[in-house]
């Protein structure tokens, strides 16, 4: 259950679209972010397209020369609203792990992705900021 950071009611809900931004050992791409949409079912596709928007990054970052292992990693959107109208600040983060996206299906994306790219990656489910 999530509560509204305003007036602390249950009365936050997740949009019905939006975009789902990430950040590995604090470090993002201008690309690291996803589109979502929940309608038609298309709920279903994202953990497809967060794996292709992870393996955007882990290329990227293999190019890296002084590289460390992946260990944190960030994952949230601002689009969320308060059914009691409550105004957010644009600057307001909230986790997507296990609402859009469970949490040991984030790492074993990283990991196998990292694998790929030959990058070492230290992730545990624990190890996700929320």
């Amino acid at each position: 259950m999530n509560y509204c950071p305003k007036c602390l009611d249950t009365s936050i809900r997740l949009e019905d679209k939006g975009v789902i931004h990430f950040i590995m050992n604090g470090k993002h791409q201008d690309t690291s972010q996803l589109l979502f949409s929940l309608e038609n079912d298309n709920d279903k596709k994202i953990p497809g397209d967060f794996k292709n928007k992870i393996a955007e990054f882990m290329k990227w970052y293999s190019q890296f020369k002084n590289r460390s292992p992946i260990a944190s990693i960030q994952v949230f959107t601002n689009n969320y609203y308060c059914k009691n109208k409550c105004a957010f600040s644009a600057n307001l983060k909230f986790s997507i792990v296990d609402i859009l996206i469970p949490a040991k299906e984030i790492v074993q994306i990283i990991k196998d992705t990292g694998k790929e790219y030959g990058i070492e990656v230290t992730l545990e489910s624990e190890d996700i900021i929320v």
